[in-house]
């Protein structure tokens, strides 16, 4: 009776999946020549296309984050996996 009346847990913060921020997982093991069969889903299969396809995928689902630390996380992982400019 008493857990129907306390106020529910406030939703915890998404975890950052090792997978995602990890810079190896978006880079080739040595010696390996990479995907040859052309694009995934319009980007180039190298390192800068996947990355600007991971972005743009983390910042849609930003938009639709169901409240701000949600979105704050996504964006947070999106700039994270962001392709390195050059200067």
């Amino acid at each position: 009776m008493l857990a129907a009346l306390t106020a529910p847990a406030a939703p915890a913060a998404l975890p950052a999946p090792a997978a995602l921020t990890a810079p190896a997982a978006l880079t080739a093991p040595a010696g390996d020549t990479g995907w040859n069969g052309g694009a995934l889903l319009g980007e180039p299969v190298t390192e800068r296309g996947v990355r600007a396809l991971l972005e743009r995928s983390l910042r849609r689902l930003a938009e639709r984050a169901q409240d701000r630390n949600s979105h704050g996380v996504l964006v947070d992982l999106a700039n994270s996996v962001r392709p390195k400019t050059r200067r």
